[in-house]
């Protein structure tokens, strides 16, 4: 498709045999096809002094990046008005020293939250944290990050005649149905035109149930 851009993402090897030695590497392979490749990275590995080669493969190899946990909410909101930077900032700091691209993970999710933004929030409350939490980190990074994946693995799992939205998807449901919408519109607010927006999700790679859900889901948003 024209403009368009596909993204890959590997495993970060530890083999001596894989690491920047060659050449020819995934990321400059990727390139001469127009093609994005990455890796989940953590930051911790990275900043490991014991373990140089990890970092020395991520750069080398890779031309997009994604925090594998510390640009998730947990980590970076710990308390409601505290927000921690340092993991995040690591991953971005990274990826631009190796002129990488930065897909953001995760801004909305159901795991790994922290432990005041729970069900005992009130609807008002949790909207305004859902918007406030958003815009606080989108802004913060701006066109530094190539993409953000918004919402994380919504829609429910299974065959016909599950719910579209999974029930246990805590603290948005039940109370703030719309969560999806307004984790997209204040991720779009924030980030502006160019940075890409993502639902990420997992089994739906075929048609099937799960993946009609989806389509179902993101059709009702669109004509919205």
């Amino acid at each position: 498709m024209m403009g368009s851009v596909v993204v890959l993402f590997g495993i970060v090897s530890s083999s001596p045999d894989f690491g920047g030695t060659f050449s020819d590497t995934l990321r400059s392979a990727a390139a001469t096809h127009d093609l994005l490749i990455g890796a989940a990275t953590n930051v911790g590995c990275l900043a490991n002094t014991s373990e140089p080669q990890y970092k020395a493969i991520e750069q080398a190899q890779f031309s997009i990046t994604t925090a594998e946990n510390s640009c998730k909410v947990g980590p970076i909101h710990p308390e409601p008005a505290v927000y921690d930077w340092s993991g995040c900032d690591g991953i971005f700091a990274s990826a631009e020293s190796a002129n990488q691209k930065v897909r953001g993970h995760n801004l909305c999710w159901h795991t790994q939250n922290p432990s005041w933004l729970n069900s005992s929030l009130s609807k008002q409350e949790l909207e305004a944290a859902l918007d406030g939490h958003i815009s606080t980190v989108v802004s913060r990074y701006g066109t530094r990050a190539y993409a953000w994946d918004v919402v994380n693995e919504a829609v429910s799992d299974g065959g016909a005649g599950k719910p579209t939205i999974k029930t246990d998807y805590a603290p948005w449901m039940p109370k703030v149905p719309d969560f999806i919408d307004r984790a997209f519109t204040a991720a779009r607010q924030a980030a502006g035109p160019d940075v890409k927006l993502f639902y990420n999700d997992y089994g739906a790679e075929t048609e099937g149930a799960k993946s009609d859900r989806m389509y179902n889901v993101f059709q009702i948003f669109h004509r919205s």
